[in-house]
């Protein structure tokens, strides 16, 4: 386990490092691209036989990183129906994998309109329903 003070010689010899490391790069690319659009990033190598480390400084311009995935989509549902009443927007979330039935479901739940009646969706940019009673 390292002191405290050992932590702040290795911190103090990276940003000596990375300084250098950095001014080698803006040194061979120097434009505004690199000012605006490049980075560094440290990456740390261990030996697990011998426990040596070995550490790098890499300039960038793109860093892959992973992004979360909806697994539901809010989508808004005009329901109409067919009794000639003023037709009703609904927003309602549905699995991103979901199927037309599961839609429906959802409208019937948040509309409480019976699920087990005829429903005759429509999209055109958005989703239109007819409610058949």
């Amino acid at each position: 386990m390292k002191t405290l003070i050992g932590q702040e010689q290795e911190k103090k010899k990276d940003q000596i490092a990375a300084t250098t490391a950095w001014e080698q790069h803006t040194a061979r690319n120097k434009s505004i691209v690199t000012e605006l659009f490049y980075g560094q990033l440290k990456s740390k190598v261990r030996c697990d036989t011998c426990g040596h480390e070995s550490v790098r400084f890499d300039a960038f311009n793109m860093l892959s990183l992973p992004l979360p995935l909806e697994s539901a989509l809010h989508v808004t549902v005009t329901v109409i129906l067919l009794d000639g009443s003023v037709p009703v927007q609904y927003g309602v979330r549905v699995a991103a994998e979901g199927t037309v039935l599961d839609l429906k479901r959802s409208v019937a739940e948040r509309s409480g309109l019976p699920p087990d009646n005829g429903f005759d969706v429509r999209s055109k940019g958005k989703f239109a329903i007819q409610y058949y009673a």
